[in-house]
């Protein structure tokens, strides 16, 4: 805020007008709804086959994969030092996509290595970056 400026907000408008300028600045906000859905398919990292996403305020880790076959899978976060952190398993996933939370609260920041590993044969490999 500058007391020198005068602030103008109308509905999707957004105008300054300074004392010393001789033209006000202005700028027009237009907003333009999404139309395009995307399938779930196309959200999961084709590299890794897994969509990771970390919430470090919560400690929690999202992790997003696409089962190919019905099955159990475990998951394993290893350090770089090549010791494993943190494990979890799954048993009796549907085929499809699936979501599961992984709590990482007692982990330390860092980057980790993650393994994903099903008994269909199913084994991805992604990394982590961890801060708290």
């Amino acid at each position: 805020y500058n007391e020198n400026k005068r602030y103008t907000i109308l509905r999707n408008k957004f105008s300054v007008d300074a004392q010393q300028s001789k033209s006000p600045l202005s700028f027009e906000f237009k907003q333009t709804p999404c139309t395009k859905s995307i399938p779930s398919s196309n959200i999961i990292n084709s590299k890794s086959g897994v969509e990771v996403i970390p919430n470090s305020h919560s400690g929690l880790l999202l992790l997003r994969f696409d089962m190919k076959k019905a099955g159990d899978a475990s998951i394993k976060i290893i350090n770089f030092l090549g010791k494993e952190v943190a494990s979890l398993k799954r048993n009796n996933l549907s085929e499809g996509i699936q979501t599961i939370y992984f709590d990482l609260s007692d982990i330390p920041s860092g980057f980790y290595i993650g393994k994903l590993i099903t008994n269909t044969g199913q084994n991805s490999t992604f990394k982590i970056t961890w801060s708290k």
